[in-house]
């Protein structure tokens, strides 16, 4: 029953395959070798279409003949049509002449020994191509392909490991075995077709974990529950037992090695992101916010070059910018503070869509962070303004009292001494020494009152600062109120609310 089912999933994969690679062929992204692919998997949906009457074993066994045959080609040609490096067209062929023996005797080679593993040793060989090609010289969307090609044939490669641990411990069947088998061979064709079709649909890397998370996790609790059935013989509540008891914790043990694999020495990028927040708030100074998000981005998406550069002016950034450099702007409350400048990274063209997921998702975050550090910074400079204002004011009231009031007052000494001499003398001047003595005294107290309304018009707090500014402008002047004009260009706050007592 299962091998039925799986013959029907393969039927549906193998010519979607082929309609996917006609359709890239005719448009001229495959060479001429999608001929020969498509040919190959024409003949093994044929032949399992052809099928009634026959064993379905049989039937599954030469229509994978075919599509063994093909996947080994597409392995050695894809995304381009041309063999990166070109050993891999040399073990593609070796393949390609093992099937077709294998077909020619009769099936006959499939009962040797080292059958069961030429096939996992080719393929392991041509990702190894795959692997340099994606290391050497691809486009963007030849490197989403490939991804998406390694992705499909670990989950096939781990999913045989798995069965072949669980049929070796008698867990399950020959005959269950061999549908499972066929039924994991349709992975590489949907990796295929995904990578033909819509490469950058989905975020790929989070496949690839995905698929390296379970196939990892499954092939040790199956390893697991091998050495239990082997040790319990029909204890089948103790391999369950075993199976939960592994399957827990080495989730996320394998969950961090398949990130430290796909990610390298980053993190999952979206899961780096979740951490801007603690990021931002370890810095005790804002103005290190530019810094941060700089740091945030080169690590999540392993950039050649990050940079910030402020709206107001000041750039911050990491590494050397390339041509294809594209720049995403951040903005706040409808105001745009910066741009964001990010470079692909080494090898790659442009940058993926998920590479622009991320960027929006840290610009998202950047904008409140932004605008909290610039009105900080604002803050801070107004601040430093106000103790620069103070100190030059003090500075002035020195001046004064050192240079008019402190001569006038010795003056004002001088003429009470003189004025006691004359006094006592009975001279005739001391009536002219009192008089000067009494505009010198007004003269003081006039400044006096000036330094103290300089320092805090009482217009000012009674009647707002357009009146303190109209009395500072019209009332020392000669010219008269009513031809006085007094014109301020400035945005003011809003005023506060009175205090509640």
């Amino acid at each position: 029953m299962l091998i039925g089912v799986a013959e029907v999933l393969n039927q549906i994969v193998s010519w979607g395959l082929a309609i996917a690679i006609v359709w890239s062929g005719l448009r001229g992204r495959i060479g001429p070798v999608w001929i020969p692919v498509v040919v190959l998997l024409a003949a093994g949906a044929l032949v399992a279409l052809d099928g009634e009457g026959s064993g379905e074993i049989l039937v599954a066994r030469v229509a994978a003949v075919f599509v063994n045959s093909a996947m080994a080609a597409l392995l050695a040609v894809f995304p381009t049509g041309r063999p990166v490096p070109r050993w891999a067209a040399v073990v593609a062929g070796v393949e390609i002449a093992i099937q077709g023996a294998n077909l020619v005797s009769g099936l006959r080679l499939e009962g040797q020994p080292w059958w069961t593993w030429h096939f996992p040793v080719t393929t392991c060989l041509l990702v190894a191509a795959q692997v340099i090609r994606y290391r050497r010289r691809a486009s963007t969307r030849e490197r989403q392909q490939v991804r998406w090609v390694l992705a499909a044939v670990l989950g096939m490669v781990l999913a045989f490991l798995v069965v072949m641990v669980l049929t070796a411990g008698g867990v399950v069947s020959d005959e269950l075995s061999a549908g499972l088998a066929i039924l994991f061979l349709m992975l590489p064709g949907i990796g295929f077709s995904l990578a033909v079709l819509v490469p950058g649909a989905a975020d790929v890397d989070r496949a690839l974990v995905a698929l390296l998370t379970v196939g990892g996790t499954a092939l040790v609790t199956a390893l697991a529950v091998l050495v239990t059935s082997h040790l319990a013989a029909r204890q089948l509540w103790l391999a369950a037992l075993v199976a939960a008891v592994v399957a827990l914790p080495n989730w996320r043990g394998v969950g961090w090695l398949a990130s430290r694999l796909v990610y390298g020495h980053r993190q999952d990028p979206l899961g780096t992101l979740d951490d801007l927040d603690a990021l931002l708030a370890a810095h005790h100074d804002v103005r290190e916010v530019p810094e941060t998000i700089v740091a945030t981005l080169a690590q999540a998406l392993g950039a050649e070059h990050v940079a910030v550069r402020s709206v107001a002016g000041g750039t911050v950034g990491t590494g050397k910018p390339s041509g294809q450099a594209k720049e995403f702007p951040v903005a706040y409350r409808g105001e745009r503070l910066a741009v964001v400048t990010v470079s692909p990274r080494r090898g790659e063209q442009t940058l993926t869509s998920a590479d622009r997921a991320v960027i929006a998702r840290v610009c998202a975050y950047a904008g409140p962070a932004l605008d909290g550090a610039r009105a900080v910074s604002e803050l801070i400079e107004a601040r430093a303004r106000v103790v620069l204002a103070r100190e030059e004011e003090r500075k002035r009231l020195r001046r004064f009292l050192h240079d008019d009031l402190a001569p006038t007052f010795s003056g004002l000494a001088l003429s009470v001494a003189a004025l006691e001499q004359y006094d006592a003398d009975g001279d005739g001047r001391a009536v002219e020494v009192a008089h000067r003595l009494a505009q010198e005294l007004a003269t003081a107290t006039r400044h006096l009152r000036e330094v103290a309304y300089a320092l805090r018009p009482p217009a000012l707090d009674n009647r707002g600062l357009l009146a303190a500014l109209h009395d500072t402008v019209v009332i020392p002047s000669a010219i008269p109120a009513s031809t006085t004009e007094v014109v301020i260009e400035a945005s003011l706050p809003a005023p506060l609310p009175a205090a509640r007592p």
